[in-house]
């Protein structure tokens, strides 16, 4: 697809060079919240990872899946990179810890994965495996009988490396990353070591990074967004990382501007609930002590990405350095590695605006009204090894120019279909669109057009509600009910038929407790009416629920599949007022 290859066959060479020529380089630095660094160099990521594989060698087969459960810990980085020099193939999951909330699924996920991996082992840092080990309990006991776990810290300690031969190969296997599952169980997309490095060159020459770039990541290393841009880039290029974890963000998200306000020419990605987040959280006190100008690529992926959060944040960070033509606004999914299209830095957002009633009918028409019309981000163009087309969903013939279809990419970072999963990889890869007799496309499963150049979503092919014949995108109806609040936005909304092929639509929002007692009625006549007006469809229902009802993907984000079933099973309640205990005096004296 392009003649600019990559710099190094695999990422363990790639670390083995850095580690050659630049032993003391500091790799990565892991922070606190109270700005505590703990230094990684390449020399010391390069010996720590031999040992991890020479344990491995002694342990497994090669091939064997070893789960790797993370917090972005400093031992998750020899403990991947170790498997991967080994032969074996990495699972990066999320801890699957129980935690207090008896609708948590994240031990359900992880038995997911564990059974449709067959994985021969978990290597964990001690903290979290005496953690797992304390609160296993019901669902999680069959695994702790069945699946050896080993702290990676004492393997460190007392494994001396072998010497022998990094044995990564560039058609090997490298690592399963398993999709969130915002519409399906997870699967893991099978990812070669070739494809790591394709999709490493590709992110940057689009961002224009180099070894000089400093990157700064809270993403989970779990999360392929987070994998590749926290880990995998600084690797490939010899750059310093900076790692904290997603919970000190979300407790305080002025950690991931300060970390950018002191580096240089600074590479950072986040969701959109990111920018949107700091925009809300981050005092003014707070905000006097940044500078921004450092922030060489600021990308926004993984998420619908809405026009009002982004400008919200150029406006508030725009008076400590930050530049709009920073912003890098990108596509991506775990089939391709993760990156497929994305803006270079230095040039302008495109914030479209489209007709709605077009876009119901699958037309594209830019429009200045700004009553009846829809906000869309432009997400760049392809990368150097990736062909995008747009073609109709049933035919997968090309759509013509200025039409809606789905999104079907062609990529030298192409995954090799899902692991233990024929059906789905038929459903999914190798599509010969070219009809040549050698391209491959994945079909996305997204919506979305080209116009001026970029890549716009429209959203989930799964998710689209369809009324009378017109279509409507669930994120633009959830949007709407959240901007009748202020506190809204904040939390999660769900879209979705209430029942299979009818043409009744509901939508169930959270809020804080006191709006959901206090304000609910209220509320819920302002979201019918508002998204009666604004996408001329009537409401069946309104459910307003407490934070945390709405189910979510590992990644954070909302299952609406997921949520339509728990509506038709009758399991979305409004949570009802706390009744005081009367005393004696309050009850009265009995007649």
């Amino acid at each position: 697809m392009t003649d600019i290859q990559p710099r190094y066959p695999t990422i363990t060479a790639a670390l083995a060079h850095h580690a050659l020529h630049r032993p003391d380089a500091v790799a990565f630095e892991f922070m606190s919240p109270h700005s505590e660094r703990v230094i990684q160099t390449f020399g010391e990521l390069f010996d720590q990872s031999q040992r991890v594989a020479t344990w491995l060698r002694r342990t497994v087969k090669p091939g064997s899946r070893i789960l790797l459960p993370s917090n972005n810990d400093r031992t998750f980085h020899p403990a991947f990179m170790g498997c991967l020099m080994a032969g074996c193939i990495a699972i990066p999951i999320q801890i699957p810890i129980p935690k207090a909330k008896p609708k948590d699924k994240g031990l359900g996920r992880f038995n997911a994965i564990l059974q449709d991996s067959d994985a021969a082992l978990m290597l964990l840092d001690e903290r979290n495996l005496n953690a797992l080990v304390r609160h296993l309990s019901g669902t999680a006991a069959h695994f702790s009988q069945n699946l050896p776990m080993q702290g990676i810290e004492e393997i460190l300690q007392n494994t001396t490396s072998d010497g022998a031969e990094d044995v990564a190969h560039p058609d090997g296997v490298a690592f399963l990353q398993y999709t969130s599952g915002s519409t399906a169980a997870p699967r893991g997309v099978v990812i070669r070591n070739h494809a790591i490095v394709c999709n490493q060159r590709d992110i940057q020459y689009r961002y224009g990074l180099t070894e000089y770039t400093d990157t700064v990541s809270w993403l989970p290393l779990y999360h392929d967004m987070g994998l590749c841009t926290g880990l995998l880039q600084p690797i490939y290029l010899g750059q310093t990382g900076v790692l904290t974890t997603p919970q000190d963000f979300i407790t305080r998200p002025y950690i991931w501007l300060r970390e950018i306000s002191t580096h240089h020419h600074v590479f950072s990605a986040a969701p959109n609930f990111a920018f949107s987040h700091c925009a809300r959280r981050i005092p003014d006190e707070d905000l006097a002590t940044l500078d921004l100008s450092s922030w060489h690529a600021a990308v926004c992926g993984a998420e619908p990405i809405i026009a009002d959060d982004i400008e919200a944040f150029f406006q508030r960070f725009s008076s400590v350095g930050f530049r709009p033509t920073a912003f890098c606004p990108s596509y991506g999914m775990a089939e391709c590695t993760l990156m497929i299209t994305g803006l270079h830095p230095g040039n302008t957002t495109n914030f479209g605006r489209f007709a709605a009633p077009a876009l119901g009918e699958h037309r594209v028409e830019t429009t200045t009204d700004t009553t009846d019309s829809i906000r869309l981000v432009g997400c760049g163009v392809t990368g150097v090894g990736t062909r995008v087309r747009i073609v109709d969903p049933a035919t997968h013939e090309d759509t013509p120019q200025g039409e809606v279809g789905e999104i079907a990419v062609a990529s030298e970072s192409e995954g090799d279909g899902y692991w233990n999963n024929t059906k789905a990889t038929e459903a999914t890869f190798g599509y010969d669109l070219e009809h040549n007799g050698h391209s491959r496309y994945v079909l996305s499963g997204d919506l979305g057009f080209i116009h001026e150049g970029e890549l716009f979503i429209c959203g989930r092919r799964k998710d689209l509600i369809i009324v009378n014949g017109v279509n409507h995108y669930p994120q633009d109806i959830e949007r709407t009910a959240q901007l009748q609040h202020p506190d809204l936005p904040l939390y999660r909304a769900t879209a979705f038929h209430s029942q299979f092929g009818e043409s009744d639509v509901v939508l169930v929002v959270e809020a804080p407790r006191r709006v959901v007692l206090d304000e609910a009625d209220t509320l819920r006549r302002d979201i019918i009416q508002a998204v009666r007006l604004e996408h001329q469809l009537t409401l069946s229902d309104v459910v307003i629920v407490n934070v945390g009802s709405v189910p979510k993907t590992s990644s954070g984000k909302v299952q609406r599949q997921q949520s339509a079933q728990l509506y038709r099973e009758g399991q979305f309640q409004p949570p009802r007022r706390r009744l005081r205990p009367q005393t004696q005096a309050q009850a009265g004296s009995p007649a």
